[in-house]
């Protein structure tokens, strides 16, 4: 007889890794200075495990979209709380005349109980660009004089990157 893969995971010898969700809230602080570069600083305080709902959530989408029946969440990660955080540093490095092309330095590290790790990346930007204290890639539209004609943003971005990952729950 002819032997088939089963497609859904229901045995935990059939899965590469622990199923978890991560259910959080959070807050960020940005730092946006004359020279374009910017500081963000983030926290979260969460949670894996049963009580972030993940199975839930997955079970309601797939069925909504009519998909295969969600399997493997009898073996989930055990409730744990999760407190991480995470800084993010935009060092502005050149911007062509006429504001069409721009790119950055993006070093980020993040410490917590659910991540831990560091990434290093260049940002790059082609469009027709804001400057980066008033750009959506920094999530702010800041200006001193509340009669600026900011300018709209629409631009194609890239940001190639080196991860290190020490810990990931």
């Amino acid at each position: 007889p002819l032997i088939q893969a089963n497609p859904y995971v229901f045995q935990v010898h059939g899965q590469d890794r622990p199923f978890t969700a991560y259910l959080f809230g959070g807050a960020s602080l940005n730092w946006l200075y004359a020279n374009e570069d910017a500081l963000k600083f983030n926290a979260e305080i969460g949670t894996i495990g049963p009580m972030a709902l993940g199975q839930q959530v997955q079970q309601g989408y797939h069925k909504l979209f009519h998909l295969y029946p969600a399997g493997g969440w009898d073996y989930q990660l055990k409730n744990a709380p999760g407190v991480n955080l995470k800084l993010d540093y935009r060092m502005f490095l050149y911007r062509t005349g006429g504001d069409w092309f721009d790119m950055a330095f993006n070093p980020t590290g993040w410490l917590g109980n659910t991540f831990t790790g560091a990434s290093a990346g260049m940002q790059f930007r082609v469009g027709e660009l804001s400057k980066m204290y008033q750009s959506a890639m920094t999530n702010s539209r800041v200006s001193r004089n509340s009669r600026e004609n900011m300018k709209h943003e629409f631009y194609f971005f890239t940001v190639p990157q080196l991860n290190y990952v020490a810990y990931d729950a």
